[in-house]
């Protein structure tokens, strides 16, 4: 719902991962909306906004490809971030790994390229 509502109020978190969602008491809460940006000119933090390169913030193991690279963002990046921790919470491992962000990237970038050669061949099997 927090996130439901951060993105309906034009607004991303960029830091979605497991230390920011927390229990209290019966309720699931996301927390740490210390890095958050205004995605469209109308937004409820009533601050400017830009759909220029955005510095990379965020935990690099949770980051899409695009707020690695520092490209424009938009809300797949929590999207991405929360299916990371998702992906976490089942086999306690991060979707990609690595020592540097520019080691994640790499893993991501070439896990791109294999699924889209596997859409490709799907395709031509003209099912």
């Amino acid at each position: 719902m927090a996130l439901e509502l951060a993105h309906k109020n034009k607004i991303i978190h960029r830091d979605i991962k497991p230390e920011n969602i927390v229990c209290v008491g019966d309720r699931i809460v996301l927390a740490d909306f210390g890095i958050v940006k205004a995605i469209a000119k109308e937004n409820i933090l009533h601050t400017n906004y830009s759909f220029d390169k955005t510095k990379r913030l965020g935990t690099p193991g949770f980051m899409a490809p695009e707020q690695i690279q520092g490209k424009v963002l938009d809300e797949g990046v929590d999207i991405f971030a929360l299916s990371a921790v998702l992906y976490n919470l089942a086999t306690d491992h991060l979707p990609f790994d690595g020592d540097t962000i520019e080691q994640i990237l790499t893993q991501v970038k070439s896990i791109r390229c294999v699924i889209r050669v596997i859409s490709i061949k799907i395709c031509q099997l003209n099912l």
